[in-house]
């Protein structure tokens, strides 16, 4: 049978899917964010764990229907459609490896500094293009004169790009957003915060849009700020960079 064969060739290749352990790395660190930029993110196990967890179930699949099309004797509408499956895990085992590899390694990142009102004024107009219509209200009031941050314009990009991303899906359509800025305390003294509110819609995300979001946190973190996100009632988003004098 598919299932026996598929059993016995990923046992010859040691590989057991649907392990859900991570490699006990130390992670000194893990619980605090770095307050400056040039830190090494801190890879967390539980994150490991999922991708390894996600790899074995991909690789079944792929075990699975590589069997099912070399055996199979349906006829052409059951290899056609057995095809479609197989490229179909192909694809999402891609996205993930993708995404994975993104994670761990090294960020590179070459910060340059602007003012504020740049960065500010940058974000909102992006945001505006991302959810045109959507942005029912946004509260820019704070007086940030000629202050500045240490910001990768490329790296910033690539934050924004993720937090697009995960709003599109995990906000409601239905509803509008709400886009706020203003100045926090920070560990370096005060930081200029980005938030974004929107209406959920629940359900699960997928792992690669787990991996894809600890990627931008890490990002956050080696230009010496901050991204966060909580889910309840609403959806809240905060990215926030220190400021300088």
């Amino acid at each position: 049978m598919a299932h026996d064969l598929a059993a016995t060739r990923r046992a010859r290749k040691g590989l057991r899917p649907g392990v859900n352990t991570a490699d006990t790395r130390a992670s000194a660190g893990d619980g605090g964010a770095p307050d400056g930029p040039g830190h090494a993110p801190v890879i967390g196990d539980r994150v490991v764990a999922d991708v390894r967890h996600e790899i074995g179930n991909y690789f079944h699949k792929l075990y699975y229907w590589a069997d099912f099309l070399t055996e199979s004797r349906s006829g052409r509408a059951g290899d056609v459609t057995a095809t479609q499956m197989l490229e179909d895990t192909v694809r999402g085992l891609e996205d993930l490896l993708r995404a994975t590899l993104e994670y761990v390694r090294p960020i590179a990142a070459t910060p340059i500094r602007m003012t504020a009102r740049e960065v500010v004024d940058g974000v909102l107009r992006q945001l505006a293009g991302a959810f045109d219509g959507r942005l029912g209200h946004v509260g820019d009031g704070v007086p940030l004169g000629e202050r500045v941050v240490l910001v990768d314009p490329g790296r910033l990009s690539q934050l924004l790009a993720t937090i697009v991303r995960r709003l599109d899906v995990a906000t409601d359509p239905a509803h509008g957003m709400h886009v706020s800025v203003g100045i926090d305390p920070h560990a370096s003294g005060e930081a200029i915060v980005i938030r974004i509110v929107g209406v959920p819609v629940g359900g699960a995300r997928s792992t690669v849009a787990e991996v894809e979001w600890a990627t931008a946190e890490n990002v956050a973190r080696v230009l010496g700020g901050d991204l966060t996100a909580h889910e309840g009632d609403e959806i809240r988003i905060a990215l926030a960079f220190p400021l300088r004098a």
